[in-house]
């Protein structure tokens, strides 16, 4: 069972990085993506319905991608860290599931 989470993918250069926000509909302002200048949001994942649905409309001219799980946004091909800040429940099983697609992991 998955936890409610909200992530957001961003790109520095050629590298992408998938850090916790607290809503898909702050993720323009994710102090994470605002800090660095040369990053660029390419993604955002919620498992709260409302929040997808918000996201699927909002970013629907970008081309930031909306993922419905956790597991659907780090199988991205072009991902290369994740910050995972997950409930305890799900904090192991995500945080190795990422090590083991060769992923960088913040935890």
């Amino acid at each position: 069972m998955e936890s409610l989470q909200q992530i957001c993918t961003f790109r520095i250069d050629d590298h992408f990085f998938g850090v916790p926000i607290e809503s898909v509909q702050e993720v323009i302002r994710s102090p994470e993506v605002t800090r660095v200048p040369r990053a660029h949001v390419v993604g955002v994942c919620s498992t709260v319905e409302e929040e997808l649905e918000w996201a699927r409309k909002a970013y629907k001219d970008t081309d930031i991608q909306v993922f419905g799980s956790y597991e659907e946004m780090v199988s991205m091909p072009s991902l290369d860290a994740v910050w995972v800040s997950t409930s305890t429940d799900v904090h192991a099983s995500q945080t190795l599931g990422a090590i083991e697609k060769g992923l960088h992991v913040l935890c």
